[in-house]
């Protein structure tokens, strides 16, 4: 920021506007999220009339970036729907797998009774995991991607990487379970599996999915280093 020129543009004006409409519509409306959404085009506005576009563009990120501090409207739904695809998916690869399993709501059991049955509880339905990975993906998709496109891709690939490591995490305890383990699965597995299956799944998949985005870069940078 410090090496760009610095002419200020009238055109932040409408940013600041915006953010000012917004908080007014809140105040009629009685809607407090308004003017926290407003905010990053405030901060935005005020540098550009300022610094002018050129110094501004460079704070579009941490800007916005800022709305991964807001509490999300619907989020308990998603919740639930998180909660009941978990389930089912577990369930079905169970049963696909040869294991005896009961589906009741949300609790998967043992059709022989062999141990007690699982609660699959709103908390395991990996969306505060979720938010964030997704918060992590965007600063790694930010940092180390170079193009707006390979961006979006990488930061769009998070949903699908934490569905992934969530059903891992609960699958792997209905497998102890249901080897006799149940009581281990439910109780320090159940405690440590997020740090065991989640992010380091997560991880290393956005890790994967950005080497075969830059292939090509990769290896010139590998070509350069042998000779």
């Amino acid at each position: 920021m410090k090496s760009e020129p610095v002419k200020g543009s009238v055109w932040g004006l409408l940013g600041v506007l915006f953010a000012v409409l917004l908080y007014i519509a809140s105040v009629r409306t009685l809607q407090p999220r308004l003017p926290l959404i407003g905010l990053p085009f405030l901060i935005m506005g005020g540098v550009m009339y300022v610094y002018g576009w050129k110094v501004a563009r460079h704070m579009l990120f941490p800007a916005f970036f800022w709305y991964f501090a807001m509490s999300v409207p619907g989020l308990q739904q998603a919740t639930n729907a998180l909660q009941i695809l978990v389930t089912k998916s577990s369930y079905a690869v169970g049963t696909a797998m040869g294991m005896d399993l009961v589906l009741s709501g949300n609790n998967i059991g043992s059709a022989t009774n062999s141990w007690d049955d699982l609660n699959i509880a709103e908390g395991c339905s990996g969306i505060r995991s979720l938010m964030a990975l997704v918060m992590i993906s965007a600063i790694y998709a930010y940092f180390t991607q170079k193009t707006v496109f390979k961006m979006a891709f990488l930061f769009a690939c998070a949903l699908p990487l934490a569905l992934l490591a969530n059903f891992l995490r609960i699958f792997t305890i209905i497998v102890l379970a249901d080897l006799g383990y149940s009581k281990f699965a439910a109780g320090a597995y159940h405690t440590w599996a997020g740090l065991l299956f989640f992010f380091p799944i997560t991880l290393a998949g956005l890790f994967l999915l950005d080497r075969l985005l830059n292939w090509k870069d990769h290896q010139k940078v590998v070509r350069k280093r042998v000779q």
